[in-house]
């Protein structure tokens, strides 16, 4: 079981959706007398994989088993379950909930996953659509703490430079990002920040540069069977 979870945290970082799916469907769903850590890493693929697929089914199945285990797990099993409850609200448009889901999480967390640096992309995200300042508050903190490396490690830094591009809607910081992460192995947050880049440059009406971040992100989303 321990195994199947890290292989399919290895996976998703990656952007390999089916294959992360298949190491999460590997482990029996969780058990209506509590869930397991095991169930609850479970969970948290599953919900990533079904919102990149679309897969809205398993995404209602994983919200469904995170909302037991959130009524009776323990803190952890709570926190990550809330996740999975902010990400599948989020999904679909409803952003106060997101934010609801969100408030008592735990940006970053130790160990530091792969899924953290997702978990506060998403933050950033649900604070500059809901203009919550405690939530913005938050992931600044959490921002500044991948910037304390010494030397500076080039995923942390990107990551930390796209939450702040996505609270500043600045689209020259996100297109630097985006090149940054381009040059990483995580193909879905580079893709990720590729779309959020085009988004700022559309809204700047940068049309002609917006296309060609939205183009790259589509190909990435593609090649990750998103």
């Amino acid at each position: 079981a321990t195994w199947a979870v890290y292989s399919g945290w290895v996976h998703l970082a990656a952007g390999r959706l089916s294959a992360a799916r298949d190491a999460a469907d590997s482990l029996p769903p969780p058990r209506p007398t509590g869930a397991t850590e095991a169930d609850v890493h479970r969970m948290l693929i599953l919900a990533e994989v079904a919102a990149h697929t679309d897969d809205r089914n398993l995404l209602q199945q994983t919200a469904n088993d995170a909302r037991d285990a959130h009524s009776i797990g323990s803190p952890g099993q709570r926190r990550a379950s809330a996740y999975v409850l902010a990400r599948a609200a989020w999904q679909r448009g409803d952003v106060h909930e997101a934010v609801r889901w969100l408030g008592d999480i735990s940006l970053l967390g130790t160990p530091l996953f792969p899924h953290a640096l997702v978990r506060l992309i998403l933050g950033a995200q649900v604070a500059s659509a809901a203009g919550d300042a405690g939530l913005r508050a938050r992931v600044l903190q959490a921002a500044e703490i991948l910037e304390r490396e010494r030397p500076a490690v080039p995923l942390l830094a990107a990551v930390a430079g796209y939450a702040r591009g996505i609270l500043e809607h600045d689209a020259q910081a996100l297109v630097a990002v985006a090149e940054l992460l381009s040059e990483s192995s995580r193909p879905l947050l580079y893709a990720s920040a590729a779309e959020d880049a085009g988004g700022e440059l559309a809204h700047a009406q940068r049309n002609a540069e917006a296309i060609d971040q939205l183009n790259a992100s589509f190909d990435t989303y593609i090649a990750c069977e998103a």
